[in-house]
């Protein structure tokens, strides 16, 4: 230990170490008194007068206390499901009992760091190895970071990472040796694998679903049937045929529904003798089946050539339920009056509105659109109320700066290149014959995009726009009747394409919904945590919102509330110990009443992702190693490993320093001494009988 006195001036110090000598010497100059004494009293009053001194100078008394660190040697020990194949986790037993030398920290890993376990607890890591169905290192060294000298890091593990980052940079930044044993054997054998199934999640009935599988074969060459099951009954078989020079195949599937809901699926491989294991055989899916059917509701400013051909060809339109609201004068319809706007999943103005359209109406229908965010599709007509139309610029792909009631004639040509036109074939819209525009100046919006436009002047006649939260689309000419008047080309059929796939492009029938209701996988194994995810749309309009979850299968049931993480966002978790088929139904609720329901399923069952990859693979130990100047310890014995520890040990000297620091001016233990040196020569003094 190193103590030092801290004060204001070293110059000061001496003097009044000066200043208390001379005083203490003259002062007993001429006494009386024998030696010892004739030096005691002296050194008395010098310590008395120095310590009153000092005080002056506010001093600090520092003790140092210098030591070294004990280092740590941490051993990483894989804990993951992929110990099963070939029984690696007896390899891995027998190399801790063997090869690790005592002394070091170990400490568990699998999906992150997991525990620290003694080195006489090593068995007991298969009861661990259930639970760790990811391999995750990236993780793990995160959770290494907060353990305080560490002088070396040595992985075992059979290197196969399948989840997180790259954890170099990571391990780099610790500034000590990564080394490595690798367990397992790195040469590829027997195996026959589902690698990826390539699906959409959402789909709608009656149409096909593709689907892709990528399918992996080692070590055989013979004859490999794919099965397909729909809810647990196979609908679907296919041969692949495999040889050892190719490890990659994909095979293609349809799916077809006619009912709404989700649908559970899964893809097999039939095992082929001496497979190293069958637990990458096969792998499930969910696809969740949308209805197909639109709800169109149709204002129409009145009776004309135009709106007979548009009600015509939305009529052919399958999966479009169409209500129309032809306007008859200011209050009527010939139709019965429109309720439940949010029904709908677009509205279409043809010709609407005009001069005579009541605006109590058209306040309607823009709080409408605006509250369900409705898509809005404008068919423009001569008999159109620009100064009217204004009230829903924000909700169209235009605004209006003048209007005319003149007309234009031009032909219309198709703008290629565009995302919509790739996935429509609409070419056709070039030889088209004569319609008409209106003088008005429409400005396009930046985010729309002009798929078709007029000859004439080359201003945009066909525009689409999507948005977050507005789409819309407009058609810029009236007159397209005569589009099927040429028998010998009749545009009918290119007109109706343009119609249906706008409509469909723009209406989310999501939209609709308050809710999103997610989980964070619908595929989990034993005792994965599943977060259950809401978020609310237009959340402050709702009165307190609640969430509730109820989670059931044939023998399970559980009803959880989501925690209100913001206004918007619930959300809480899910995990359970046995395999199962759950369906999830969350509720939302407003000042109690309920609002809406979403519904999920969640498939609990063996995870198979450790068993995509049966080889062992150095690939990213070596490279750690490589990184941090550590070393492959999988070869060398437990004296050499030992041996070797310590080398890291004797390196690393770095001595910590603690200090702590007194005050003396206002320290009890300094103002007591400098009082006993005070009583201490009154004491002497008058047992000496000086005055």
């Amino acid at each position: 230990m190193d103590i030092y006195l801290k004060s204001g001036n070293i110059i000061y110090l001496i003097l009044i170490a000066i200043l208390s000598g001379i005083v203490a010497y003259f002062y007993y100059k001429k006494s009386d008194l024998q030696s010892p004494k004739k030096i005691i009293f002296p050194v008395i009053r010098f310590f008395s007068l120095f310590f009153i001194l000092l005080l002056f100078l506010t001093p600090i008394l520092s003790f140092i206390k210098s030591s070294l660190p004990e280092s740590k040697n941490i051993i990483l020990i894989d804990a993951s499901k992929s110990l099963e194949i070939e029984n690696r986790f007896n390899d891995e037993l027998k190399i801790l009992n063997q090869k690790t030398p005592a002394g070091n920290s170990n400490y568990l890993f699998g999906n992150g760091l997991i525990k620290e376990i003694k080195q006489g607890d090593f068995y007991s890591i298969k009861n661990q190895i259930a639970n760790s169905g990811t391999t995750n290192l990236f993780k793990t060294l995160s959770g290494l970071s907060s353990i305080q000298n560490i002088n070396s890091v040595s992985i075992l593990s059979d290197g196969n990472v399948n989840e997180g980052g790259n954890p170099s940079e990571l391990a780099r930044s610790f500034d000590v040796p990564f080394s490595y044993i690798l367990i397992g054997d790195t040469s590829q054998k027997k195996d026959v694998l589902i690698k990826n199934v390539y699906v959409n999640e959402y789909a709608y009935i009656d149409s096909k679903v593709p689907v892709k599988i990528e399918a992996e074969s080692f070590k055989t060459n013979e004859q490999i049937k794919l099965n397909l099951f729909e809810e647990d009954n196979l609908i679907e078989s296919k041969t692949l045929s495999v040889n050892d020079k190719i490890s990659s195949y994909t095979v293609d599937f349809n799916l077809l529904s006619g009912t709404e809901g989700i649908k559970k699926y899964k893809i097999e491989a039939e095992p082929i003798k001496d497979e190293i294991t069958l637990k990458n055989n096969s792998e499930y899916f969910f696809v969740n089946y949308l209805s197909n059917k639109f709800k169109i509701l149709v204002y129409s400013g009145g009776p004309s050539a135009d709106f007979g051909y548009l009600k015509e060809q939305l009529s052919t339109i399958n999966n479009f339920q169409i209500t129309y609201q032809t306007q008859k004068n200011a209050n009527d319809f010939y139709e019965p009056k429109a309720v439940n706007y949010n029904e709908y999943d677009a509205i279409i103005f043809s010709g609407f509105p005009t001069a005579q359209t009541n605006s109590v109406l058209l306040n309607e229908l823009k709080t409408s659109i605006d509250k369900f965010k409705t898509s809005l599709v404008y068919i423009e007509s001569r008999n159109v109320d620009y100064s009217k139309l204004t009230m829903f610029q924000d909700n169209l792909p235009f605004t209006i700066s003048g209007s005319s009631n003149n007309e234009l004639e031009t032909s219309l040509k198709l703008i290629s290149g565009s995302e919509f036109t790739k996935s429509n074939d609409l070419n056709s819209f070039n030889s088209s014959p004569q319609v008409f525009t209106n003088s008005s100046s429409y400005n396009i919006k930046p985010q729309a995009e002009t798929i078709l436009i007029n000859s004439k002047n080359s201003q945009p006649a066909f525009v689409i726009s999507n948005s977050a939260d507005k789409n819309s689309a407009a058609m810029l000419f009236h007159g397209f009747y005569k589009l099927r008047l040429n028998k010998q080309n009749d545009l009918s059929p290119v007109f109706n394409k343009l119609l249906s796939s706008s409509i469909i492009a723009i209406s989310s029938q999501d939209k609709k919904k308050i809710m999103d209701f997610t989980l964070s996988s619908s595929i989990a194994g034993v005792n994965d945590e599943v977060i259950l995810k809401a978020r609310l749309k237009n959340a402050e309009e709702l009165s307190s919102p609640q969430v509730k979850v109820k989670i059931t299968s044939n023998s399970f049931i559980k009803d959880i509330e989501l925690n209100k993480i913001s206004s918007d966002y619930f959300e809480g978790t899910f995990r359970n110990d046995s395999k199962g088929d759950y369906k999830i139904t969350a509720d939302l609720f407003s000042n109690s009443s309920l609002i809406e329901a979403a519904n999920q399923r969640l498939l609990i069952d063996e995870n198979n992702l450790e068993f995509k990859k049966t080889n062992s693979d150095r690939t990213i130990l070596a490279e750690l190693s490589s990184l941090t100047n550590g070393r492959n310890l999988t070869n060398l014995t437990k004296s050499e490993i030992s041996s070797y520890l310590d080398s890291l040990n004797t390196a690393k000297n770095d001595i910590v320093k603690a200090q702590s620091d007194f005050n003396l001016k206002f320290n009890p233990y300094f103002l007591s001494l400098v009082i006993f040196f005070l009583c201490l020569e009154w004491f002497l003094r008058k047992r000496n009988n000086l005055s």
